[in-house]
């Protein structure tokens, strides 16, 4: 398996030495980006999603916590390079997979990444178990749970306490009866894909609405539908019919 990498890093000889090191010793990493600044790394890793970071720290152009801070990805390894070591706490704090100081050791950065690896191997086949684990369970009822893959692991939710699902790029984001969220790595497709399509409905393509909590529906130029908390939602022409005849025929 390949793993996904973007370096953020913003000087260019300590560019080219980290993917001279990645080239020789760990093949199995293909860099698919290098970028100096805060910025353009964000950007970088919203549109490329890449399963490893290496992030330096201070950079001439902002700071490497803070692209940490503006960016949702749950299922991306980061691993700090600097020349500093008294972010060291601070970066774990971050979830940080290791902290490498510069000049990079070999032995240190092999380790490194054969970790981050490993973990992606054995996530993988956990992940792999669920999805076909879900997708040969149909969920019969409310009283039914799903498992949400989220940041930290898997959160498991009753289907009467799920409000709705809103996509959000590639992600998906679960809003409960109670107010909370739960932000998982999944799309919506794939949701939309396992869930209980007596219960679930996609009335758009950002919203996988839960019909129990349908309060009413709105004929007009643009129809939307208005849940119990007073939510309104879009829903597209091309969905309407079949979620009145879903709505009406309950």
């Amino acid at each position: 398996m390949n793993l996904k990498t973007i370096i953020v890093e913003d000087d260019i000889t300590n560019q080219k030495n980290l993917k001279q090191l990645l080239k020789n010793y760990c093949p199995f990493v293909e860099v698919i980006g290098v970028v100096d600044s805060e910025d353009t790394a964000v950007e970088a890793i919203q549109q490329q999603q890449p399963d490893l970071l290496f992030l330096d720290i201070e950079l001439k152009s902002g700071n490497g916590f803070k692209v940490l801070e503006k960016v949702i990805m749950p299922d991306m390894a980061v691993i700090f390079t600097t020349v500093h070591n008294q972010y060291a706490v601070k970066a774990f704090k971050y979830a940080a997979m290791d902290y490498l100081l510069k000049p990079i050791s070999v032995n240190e950065l092999t380790r490194a990444v054969e970790q981050v690896k490993d973990n992606k191997i054995e996530k993988d086949r956990l992940e792999q178990q669920l999805e076909e684990l879900q997708k040969k369970k149909p969920l019969p009822g409310l009283s039914s749970k799903i498992a949400i893959a989220s940041a930290e692991g898997y959160d498991f939710v009753p289907l009467n306490q799920i409000l709705l699902c809103e996509a959000s790029n590639n992600y998906t984001i679960f809003r409960l009866v109670n107010g909370e969220q739960i932000t998982s790595s999944k799309t919506l497709k794939f949701y939309e894909e396992i869930m209980d399509k007596r219960l679930f409905f996609r009335v758009s393509k950002s919203h996988l609405v839960n019909t129990e909590f349908i309060a009413q529906y709105k004929r007009s130029k643009r129809p939307y539908v208005t849940l119990r908390n007073g939510q309104a939602i879009r829903v597209s022409h091309s969905r309407k019919e079949a979620l009145l005849k879903q709505l009406i025929g309950r």
